[in-house]
């Protein structure tokens, strides 16, 4: 009965909707959730909704209800004064105005943004300053208070130099006897420490390399395991595979089988990645062909049920708290190269058909549950249609599209992946794949990568 937490779960579950550019569902929650702060009274939570919910009028087109929101937003921050919100009030409102025609409220709203962030800049920065000064005023008050100790002292020596000349003389002459000692002891405790210092960090570069040299040969049994591209042109038709771990060796993988004339080709992404995510990745491909050996005429949902059940034996999955929670996300194709029948299952990950001359991409949804222990496990489903000569599919984990970058540093989302495939889709696949890579490389500039990276796209 936490009203004011409902209220901000649903603000939250607006914030995610807006993420996968699902407008109406993050509107719906958006006045939700203002409905319930109104009701318990948080006017300054309802501000930071409107807020929000003016945004989404507006990058979902419905501008005049964007300003209108934004407008009663203003109202509230400027009753409650909020510096930082009000900021980005202030651009969201210059936006909406623009993008509307109304230049003159769009050019207002954008000065009163800039003032208000040179204002907020020109507040830390005075804050800063006072910071220093106290801390200065400080340090000069206890510089006095040192000078003034040794005025005192050295008032105090003089009264009683002659008294205690030939002591002090004898007194310093011992102290720089024990001074001296005691430098000679400091030289040789650091040269003792420099020593044992040298050795521990000869012993971690040591370990180190070994480490280093451990998993760059994990990597090569991984590629070897993965296969070169050389040695699937025999089996595939016109592709591309471009495969970037996060780190040396991936928690992604790709696998393709040719048994009895019918092709299978997967794309997988495992929890974790580095050496964590390689080795569910190996384990992945080892029941894999464990699977498809047994059961030469399976189809990709009941290849995916066996794994599951596998993953869940191997691991000693039950459900229970301690239990591991490692799994794997996976989109599983079966082709018969001949009669282009396919046969299609997912595990949270789609399957994208673009067709010959088709400017727009053919989704096929998964089945929303992992590879691995799942509260409500339920069969794979499994999806069957045909492919014609010079249709495109993509199969591909979740790596690509969640990379962090651009110029504002967010992610890239799958709308823009869609529109890079569909843009460059009569170019050669090669080019595909280049064009794919310069595109990640350029949207992630300063940003390190977050995940591991597998896209396989393939021309019928």
């Amino acid at each position: 009965n936490n009203k004011l937490q409902v209220a901000r779960t649903y603000n939250n579950i607006a914030n995610v909707y807006t993420d996968v550019d699902d407008y109406s569902n993050a509107i719906e929650f958006y006045i939700k959730s203002i409905q319930l702060k109104r009701e318990v009274g948080n006017i300054y939570d309802v501000a930071i909704s409107m807020s929000n919910l003016g945004s989404t009028y507006r990058e979902n087109g419905e501008l005049q209800k964007s300003i209108i929101t934004y407008q009663e937003a203003k109202a509230i921050l400027d009753s409650v004064g909020s510096g930082t919100n009000r900021l980005e009030l202030y651009k969201g409102m210059s936006q909406s105005y623009s993008e509307l025609g109304d230049y003159k409220n769009g050019y207002s709203y954008r000065l009163l943004y800039d003032d208000l962030k040179d204002s907020l800049v020109n507040e830390r920065k005075n804050a800063q300053v006072q910071e220093f000064m106290a801390k200065y005023e400080t340090g000069q008050k206890e510089l006095h208070i040192v000078k003034l100790e040794q005025e005192k002292l050295l008032s105090k020596a003089e009264n009683e130099q002659q008294k205690l000349q030939r002591n002090g003389l004898l007194v310093v002459l011992l102290l720089f006897l024990v001074v001296i000692g005691l430098i000679i002891k400091v030289l040789k405790d650091k040269h003792k420490a420099n020593a044992v210092l040298q050795v521990q960090k000869d012993e971690i570069a040591e370990k180190n390399t070994e480490i280093i040299d451990s998993i760059t040969y994990a990597e090569r049994i991984q590629q070897a395991i993965l296969k070169s591209e050389d040695y699937e042109d025999k089996e595939l038709p016109e592709h591309f595979i471009f495969f970037k771990p996060k780190d040396i060796v991936s928690g992604d993988f790709y696998w393709v089988k040719e048994i009895n004339g019918a092709l299978y080709m997967s794309v997988a992404d495992c929890t974790g990645h580095g050496v964590p995510g390689a080795l569910m990745s190996m384990l992945g491909i080892s029941l894999l062909n464990d699977i498809v050996t047994d059961n030469k005429e399976i189809s990709p949902a009941e290849l995916l049920n066996q794994l599951r059940a596998r993953i869940i034996s191997e691991l000693s999955q039950a459900g229970n708290e301690d239990d591991s929670k490692d799994g794997m996300d996976i989109s599983m194709i079966k082709i018969d190269l001949t009669t282009k029948q396919f046969e299609w299952a997912g595990a949270n990950n789609p399957l994208w058909i673009i067709r010959k001359d088709c400017e727009t991409i053919e989704i096929t949804k998964p089945d929303k549950q992992p590879i691995g222990y799942y509260y409500d496990m339920t069969p794979y489903t499994n999806h069957e249609n045909k492919l014609n000569k010079g249709d495109h599919f993509y199969l591909f984990s979740d790596g690509y599209a969640d990379q962090f970058g651009g110029l504002k540093g967010k992610k890239m989302k799958y709308k823009a992946l869609k529109e890079l495939l569909i843009n460059n889709i009569n170019e050669p696949i090669e080019m595909q794949k280049l064009l794919l890579s310069k595109y990640f490389e350029n949207w992630m500039g300063e940003f390190n990568q977050i995940d591991d990276v597998c896209l396989m796209g393939v021309r019928l």
